[in-house]
């Protein structure tokens, strides 16, 4: 799968020129970013469903289960503090998206009691938001 989307580049020759950090010194990247972006998100799920199931009719049946109708409709279950939390955290991730990782200097000059707050927070929520399956 990984040669499928590395044999276009090497026989039309694209050059990489994207090996800086999107939208860098910018809060939101250009409307080609997103889309970029987006297509890159979109190739690797597309390859993670087909690598992480069975045989290809279960990858198939599970993309088209996906790409039905209902991806349309209003979600029976909208969590309210997860949609929350994954607001603190895209936020932290945009913060720090030109770093090594996202929060390596977000807090540094913050007090050490709250810094450990924070990390507290952090651990506690990854905890309360688990899978039960996983």
């Amino acid at each position: 799968m990984h040669a499928l989307y590395v044999i276009p580049i090497v026989i039309f020759k694209f050059k990489n020129n994207y090996e800086d950090t999107v939208a860098r010194g910018r809060i939101l990247p250009t409307i080609k970013e997103s889309f970029q972006m987006l297509g890159t998100f979109g190739l690797f799920v597309f390859a993670l469903t087909i690598f992480r199931s069975a045989d290809m009719s279960q990858a198939v049946q599970y993309l088209g289960e996906i790409f039905s109708i209902s991806l349309f409709s209003y979600p029976q279950v909208l969590p309210f503090e997860l949609l929350v939390l994954l607001l603190v955290f895209m936020s932290m991730e945009s913060v720090g998206r030109e770093q090594y990782f996202a929060i390596e200097t977000f807090y540094l000059k913050w007090p050490r009691l709250l810094r450990w707050t924070f990390h507290y927070a952090v651990v506690i929520s990854i905890f309360y938001f688990h899978g039960k399956d996983q």
